[in-house]
């Protein structure tokens, strides 16, 4: 899942990250009682569909939710949450999650569609990924979504779309992708002398409209995450 920040950077802050060293599995509630309950079941669902097997639990994604936009109020972060379709297939799940309140993370013309039946608005959309076909580009721009920018040439051909088509507010919301300088080799974002010229481009069109940054990154290090996310601030 994919969160967008909207906050500011206090210099006479300081972060401390404390990571356990023993973390226990965390099973909820709803699925102990299944088990003790109905233990035959998992058996006979692995003699049918074979194993490994996922099994989904739609319940949860609220709490996680919840959870997370909790977390983000104790730092004084206002916070929008993305689930990321690409990650999970799963419709159940979506619909769990728009119906939480989170927007959708999509990366194909096919999980917008995905998205938006499962009621999401479209200006609850946020588009990742590289190399966008014109037809995503195309519907992401009639459906108001937010576009996060991961290239010049993507740029320009939004910049050529938005005077051919035209978003419901009048206006195409979109995110420079941030590639790091500890990421350069990797096909997601642009490099600092790129958004420069990113925003140059901008004075090419009157619709679309740039509300922040975005960036990707591999890997779980939290300290390199933290880097990347004030390097963009001025």
């Amino acid at each position: 899942m994919s969160s967008l920040l909207n906050t500011y950077y206090r210099a006479n802050e300081s972060w401390q990250i404390a990571i356990t060293q023993v973390l226990p599995p965390y099973i909820d509630p709803v699925i102990i009682r299944w088990l003790e309950t109905s233990p035959d079941t998992l058996v006979h669902l692995t003699q049918i569909y074979g194993s490994p097997l996922n099994i989904v639990w739609p319940h949860t994604v609220e709490q996680n939710v919840n959870a997370m936009v909790e977390v983000a109020k104790t730092f004084g972060i206002q916070t929008n949450l993305y689930y990321g379709v690409k990650v999970n297939k799963s419709q159940s799940l979506l619909q769990a999650a728009v119906a939480a309140g989170t927007g959708a993370d999509v990366s194909s013309l096919y999980e917008l569609n995905d998205a938006i039946r499962t009621g999401c608005r479209g200006t609850e959309l946020c588009a990742t990924g590289p190399a966008k076909t014109t037809a995503f580009l195309q519907a992401l721009i009639v459906q108001g979504a937010r576009i996060v920018i991961d290239s010049l040439e993507e740029m320009d051909e939004l910049i050529h779309l938005a005077t051919r088509w035209i978003s419901p507010s009048g206006r195409i919301s979109i995110l420079l992708r941030f590639r790091p300088e500890s990421n350069h080799i990797s096909r997601f974002g642009m490099s600092s002398a790129e958004i420069m010229t990113a925003l140059e481009k901008l004075n090419y069109s009157d619709q679309v409209k740039v509300d922040g940054f975005h960036f990707h990154l591999s890997g779980y290090s939290s300290v390199s995450r933290i880097k990347a996310f004030l390097i963009p601030y001025p």
